[in-house]
């Protein structure tokens, strides 16, 4: 049985564009920054959109089962180096 926490791969996965950098605080002209804010916007519209297909193929599925298969399949994707990346450098963080 799956933990609370490992309930669904996007409580597993996590959103990366929740934790980036905002736009506003980087430097950057009017323009940009507008359109710096509308892609982040998408960024987080197409992420949640992947995390709800991804709750739903993983319906009734043991969640650890399909997070290795996902890595697996992703290993090596540029998805998948990122995520590996971003896994290290935490586990380098609790270290």
């Amino acid at each position: 049985m799956a933990s609370a926490a490992m309930s669904s791969p996007a409580a597993v996965l996590g959103g990366a564009a929740a934790t980036a950098e905002p736009a506003a605080t980087r430097a950057d002209t009017g323009v940009s920054l507008a359109l710096d804010e509308r892609k982040a916007r998408r960024v987080v519209e197409i992420e949640n959109q992947l995390y709800d297909l991804l709750d739903h193929a993983s319906a009734g599925a043991d969640v650890g089962v399909f997070i290795r298969f996902l890595q697996g399949f992703t290993r090596q994707s540029p998805a998948g180096v990122a995520y590996a990346n971003r896994l290290a450098a935490e586990k380098k963080q609790m270290e």
